[in-house]
This record gives C-alpha cells, sequence and structure tokens, in this order.
C-alpha cells in the first residue's frame, strides 16, 4: 500500500542532492482515510497532491545527517500498512 517515490528514495538512501520526498499510498479499493509521518519519531507534515501523493519539501525539520521515517497508512476497511525508511540527507 505505500511506496517511496523519489528518484534513488529506498531505505538507506542518500538524498543530500534531493529537495523533497514523495510518498505514493496504493490501496485496491482505492480509498484511504489516514496518513501519518514521522520523522525521527516526530510528527512530521506532508501535503497533499489531490489525494495522488504525499509530499514533503525538506526544510529546518529535517537537517543533514542520518534520519529514520516511518509512514503509516490506514485504508477505509481499516487495515493498517507501514513503512520504515532510514536515510541520509
Amino acid at each position: 500500500m505505500i511506496a517511496g517515490d523519489v528518484a534513488g528514495f529506498a531505505n538507506g538512501a542518500n538524498l543530500a542532492k534531493a529537495g523533497r520526498i514523495v510518498i505514493n499510498i496504493h490501496d485496491n479499493l482505492g480509498s484511504y482515510n489516514n496518513f501519518r509521518a514521522l520523522l525521527d519519531g516526530k510528527w512530521l507534515r506532508f501535503t497533499n497532491d489531490k489525494g495522488l501523493a504525499f509530499i514533503y519539501n525538506f526544510d529546518e525539520k529535517c537537517p543533514r545527517g542520518p534520519h529514520t521515517l516511518e509512514i503509516s497508512a490506514r485504508d477505509e476497511a481499516g487495515n493498517v500498512s507501514q513503512k520504515i525508511f532510514t536515510f541520509t540527507r
């Protein structure tokens, strides 16, 4: 249900040259009701592109160095999908 969609964005990626993170949520029914992102254990605001993608543009909340990004999404049926990514900025 959750997929990272940034060029070179995979677990352990170096995002020093990236300007943002884009997360796409996929569900076989196409509907979800909750998205949550935690960066190093703290809530992180992603914007939503008309329900298609969640986007975080790097700012002061994500300084240079190693990070852990935890993403969770819940669909209309109550099923929860969670992924944890590590990356360096």
